[in-house]
């Protein structure tokens, strides 16, 4: 993770939403799509329309194709995960510049709230912390 100024956390925030919704619709569709594959599959093989060996193919590459789509799936979450716990380490460390003996509770509550850190260094800046810390 790079260093980022707060406007550019914003508005790279902003431009990945619609990614993760349009990847969270495709993996829908997919899941939706793989499922009717199978599903016609079945009833292929149920009405004896196709000879065998071509109901073991379309089963073989249903199974291929979902074993890859379910791979894709993980690596895709792995990757949400990690990018949730770097942001999550880089605000612990924001939030322990002005409140050093800040919780794991205290670090989730700023994540979650309104305004975030910024918030957080306006209240312990107008409160005096910091500026008794300094003296």
């Amino acid at each position: 993770m790079r260093a980022t100024t707060t406007a550019e956390e914003n508005k790279l925030s902003k431009e990945l939403k619609p990614l993760i919704d349009a990847t969270n619709n495709r993996a829908r569709r997919t899941k939706t799509l793989l499922g009717l594959l199978k599903e016609e599959t079945d009833k292929l093989e149920a009405e004896e329309k196709l000879n065998a060996s071509d109901i073991r193919v379309r089963k073989n590459m249903n199974t291929t194709l979902t074993r890859k789509f379910v791979d894709e799936m993980k690596a895709y979450q792995q990757a949400q995960q990690q990018y949730k716990t770097d942001i999550k380490k880089k605000v612990k460390r924001q939030v322990q510049v002005v409140k050093p003996d800040a919780t794991d509770e205290d670090v989730d509550r700023v994540m979650k709230s309104e305004g975030g850190k910024d918030a957080l260094y306006k209240e312990k800046i107008l409160a005096g912390s910091v500026n008794d810390q300094i003296k």
